[in-house]
């Protein structure tokens, strides 16, 4: 069984739909008001675990150390059944946490060669997110009341009521999707590939272009109020610049990147002096502040830790556990690993994680957003659980995959298409 070229077309108009249908849930012109939520958004699930399992099949003997941490996860059913817990849990980690990881295979494929199915997600981005500056900007009724129902529906905040006004207070930078995580995790795809499309562009049109996209996602991403996206952005953007100045030294290259940083400072400045900006200056200033409360929960969380070595299996330890009353960690994504899946877990997810830095650092000039990337969702993982995030973290693993792929890399070498 291998993927079809249909398949690959279909998979390039992903998140293209995927937005729309976002949209028009947070418009309440489809069931279910919260955007990537509910019964109409499973057919995006299940189209990813149908094409998934086809390229998993096909390409299952490309990368062991991943399909060893796919199968150990898997089986963690095991460890559930062991310690007497609900195996509902489990059931909805599966679509969650492990559905994702088979898009690493789809990128490993051989058929699919172009890199439309980032252009595409790219720039579907982008527009979500030009969308998302008029609705923070205007915040129409229609935002007004979808922001309040997304805020009430949280299951922490159950029986509470809460007006847009109190909630415009704090309000972060969320779009359409209703959920700063999507600013997030989409914003730190969307800076990766700006920034590697600046590196790669020839003309003076296109480096122009990615520099404003460039700032456009980094702002957004500040105003999202996600330290742990503020963090990687800047880490990205020093891993690029130091990449420029070793390698390249083209004085056009360096003047953008003197643009850019005068943009950005200028934009701290004129946010200094506003409520909105000390606002978001606390919150970038707190980042310490952020990892030192996740140590606390983590301290709770392995005081009850059953089991060093293998883990209490796989859902356990995360938010899905704490809505059953059980100890869990909903911000710390490696403490979450070594609860559920103990040091095998860890051991086999680190192995497939070094493997793929190794072969990054090697061909870096071509893997280089795929290596800017997995150094922001790395950063993310202190502070959140991002690999938990579902439909938000397929292009992560789709990007994992591409590194694993020879046949992309041998296309790139051919097309020169490098930074």
């Amino acid at each position: 069984m291998k993927l079809s070229l249909k398949d690959n077309k279909y998979l390039e108009w992903f998140y293209p739909l995927f937005f729309i249908v976002c949209y028009m849930q947070a418009r309440g012109l489809l069931p279910w008001k919260l955007p990537g939520e509910g019964i109409i958004i499973w057919p995006f699930r299940l189209f990813v675990i149908y094409i998934g399992i086809k390229a998993l099949l096909a390409n299952n003997n490309k990368c062991l150390s991943l399909l060893l941490y796919l199968v150990y996860s898997l089986a963690s059913i095991i460890l559930l059944i062991s310690y007497g817990l609900p195996l509902s849990i489990y059931f909805m980690t599966l679509p969650f946490y492990v559905s994702p990881i088979l898009m690493a295979y789809v990128g490993m494929d051989a058929r699919d060669l172009s890199s439309k199915f980032y252009k595409y997600t790219y720039w579907s981005t982008i527009v979500m997110l030009a969308v998302g500056v008029y609705l923070y900007a205007v915040k129409p009724g229609w935002y007004q009341a979808a922001m309040v129902n997304r805020w009430e529906s949280n299951w922490f905040y159950e029986g509470l009521t809460i007006d847009f006004a109190t909630l415009a207070e704090t309000m972060r930078f969320s779009s359409f999707m209703l959920t700063s995580y999507a600013t997030q995790y989409f914003g730190l795809f969307a800076m990766a590939y700006s920034l590697a499309e600046l590196l790669k562009s020839k003309t003076s049109k296109g480096k122009n272009l990615y520099s404003l996209l460039s700032a456009f996602v980094f702002v957004i991403l500040i105003l999202s109020m996600q330290r742990a996206s503020i963090v990687s952005a800047i880490a990205m953007i020093f891993l690029f610049v130091l990449y420029d100045i070793l390698h390249h030294r083209h004085m056009k290259t360096k003047m953008l990147q003197i643009l850019f940083g005068v943009g950005i400072f200028a934009f701290f400045i004129y946010m200094a002096a506003t409520d909105l900006g000390a606002l978001i200056l606390d919150r970038f200033s707190s980042v310490g502040k952020a990892y030192s409360e996740r140590s606390g929960m983590t301290t709770n969380m392995l005081e009850g830790f059953s089991s060093m070595v293998f883990g209490t299996g796989l859902g356990t330890g995360g938010v899905r556990a704490a809505r059953a009353g059980l100890k869990a960690v909903s911000d710390a994504n490696y403490t979450k690993i070594l609860v559920e899946q103990g040091i095998v877990g860890c051991v086999l997810f680190f192995s497939f994680i070094i493997q793929t830095c190794h072969r990054i650092i090697k061909y870096f000039k071509y893997y280089a957003m795929e290596g800017a990337f997995l150094l922001s969702i790395l950063i993310a993982m202190i502070g959140s659980n991002a690999l938990d995030f579902s439909l938000y973290i397929i292009p992560f693993w789709y990007a994992m995959g591409r590194v694993w792929n020879k046949e992309y890399l041998q296309n790139q070498i051919i097309n020169k298409d490098h930074i």
